[in-house]
C-alpha cells in the first residue's frame, strides 16, 4: 500500500487542527460503524459463552458443601407389632398386636410420650408406591426400609433424650416386636436423591470398584449434572456423614459404628419425574453403591 495513502487516512482520522477533521470521523464512522459494532457484539457473545461453559464445567465437577445449618432435633420414634413373620412373637404376642386400640393406650400412658397414631397397611403401600424407585443395598438398608414402612405406630417424645426411657417401656407393651427411632432426616426438603460413592471397605461394592477413582467420581457427578431438572448437587463426605449417624442415633460416647468411611451425593431436583431421571442414569455406574429416593419433610 502507499505510504502517503496510509498517512492520508491516518491524518483523516485524527482531530489535529482542521476545522473539517471531525466531519470527517463522522463521515467515516457513518461507513464502517455498523461494521465495527456488529464485530463488537459477536466478541462479547463469544466471551459470554466461554464464561458461561466455565462456570457450568466448574459446576459439574465441584458439588457444594452440605448447607451449613442447624440438625433437627430427633424427637420420632415408632413401634413395630408382631406378626408371624417373627419367630420371636409367642403366639400371645400375636393376637395381643391385633388389639390395636389397646396398645395405642399404653403407648400414650408413658408419660415422655407426646403423640402417638396408627400407621396401616394401606399407608404403608401408598409410601412403598411413592418412593419407590431405589433403596439402600445391604442387611442395614433393608432394615431401614422394612422399619420405615412397617405397619404399626408413629410417635413423638417430648424430649431427645428420652428415647431410651420409651423404649423400655414400649417393649413391655403386649404385641410390641421392637422400638427404634424415626429420624427427622437432615436432608429433607434440602435434596430429593441420594447417591453413594464406594468407600475403601464398602462389602456392597465390587473390589474393583472400592474406594472410587477421582475419573469415576468425576464421571458419576457429570452424568448427575447432564440430567434433566437438576437444580443442585451436595458432597457429604465421610465425617459429615458420621456427624448425622451420631445425630440420628446417639449413644455411649465411646461406642463403635461399623461403618465404612464413603462419601454421599445429595441431588435437589425440580420435582419427581426429575429425580426418577437421575435414579436412572446412575443406576449400575461404576464406583455407585446405592442411590435412593428421599422422602419429602413430614
Amino acid at each position: 500500500m502507499d505510504a502517503r495513502a496510509d498517512v492520508t487516512e491516518a491524518e483523516e482520522l485524527s482531530f489535529g487542527d482542521d476545522p473539517d477533521s471531525e466531519s470527517r470521523l463522522r463521515r467515516w464512522s457513518s461507513a464502517h460503524g455498523k461494521t465495527a459494532l456488529a464485530g463488537m457484539t459477536v466478541l462479547a457473545v463469544l466471551l459470554v459463552a466461554v464464561a458461561g461453559a466455565r462456570f457450568l464445567s466448574g459446576r459439574s465437577l465441584e458439588p457444594l458443601p452440605p448447607p451449613d445449618v442447624a440438625f433437627p432435633e430427633q424427637l420420632g420414634f415408632r413401634v413395630e407389632l408382631c406378626e408371624e413373620r417373627w419367630p420371636t412373637c409367642w403366639p400371645e404376642g400375636r393376637e395381643s398386636a391385633k388389639d390395636i386400640q389397646r396398645v395405642e393406650a399404653a403407648l400414650r400412658a408413658i408419660p415422655e410420650v407426646s403423640e402417638v397414631r396408627f400407621v396401616s397397611q394401606e399407608e404403608v403401600s401408598e409410601e412403598l408406591r411413592r418412593y419407590a424407585g431405589g433403596t439402600p443395598r445391604g442387611a442395614q438398608g433393608r432394615r431401614l426400609v422394612r422399619m420405615a414402612f412397617a405397619e404399626g405406630f408413629r410417635g413423638t417424645m417430648r424430649h431427645a433424650s428420652d428415647f431410651a426411657r420409651v423404649a423400655e417401656q414400649a417393649r413391655d407393651i403386649p404385641g410390641v416386636q421392637g422400638v427404634e427411632r424415626r429420624t427427622t432426616g437432615f436432608w429433607e426438603g434440602k435434596a430429593d436423591v441420594a447417591v453413594r460413592l464406594c468407600g475403601r471397605d464398602d462389602q456392597g461394592c465390587p473390589l474393583a470398584h472400592r474406594p472410587i477413582s477421582p475419573d469415576r467420581k468425576r464421571a458419576v457427578l457429570e452424568t448427575i449434572q447432564k440430567a434433566e431438572g437438576v437444580d443442585t448437587v451436595y458432597l457429604s463426605d465421610p465425617a459429615f456423614e458420621m456427624r448425622l449417624e451420631r445425630h440420628y442415633d446417639p449413644g455411649p460416647a465411646d461406642s463403635a459404628r461399623a461403618r465404612p468411611e464413603r462419601e454421599v451425593l445429595y441431588v435437589k431436583t425440580d420435582g419427581p419425574a426429575e429425580a426418577a431421571l437421575v435414579l436412572q442414569a446412575v443406576e449400575g455406574m461404576p464406583g455407585v453403591e446405592a442411590a435412593w429416593r428421599l422422602p419429602p419433610p413430614g
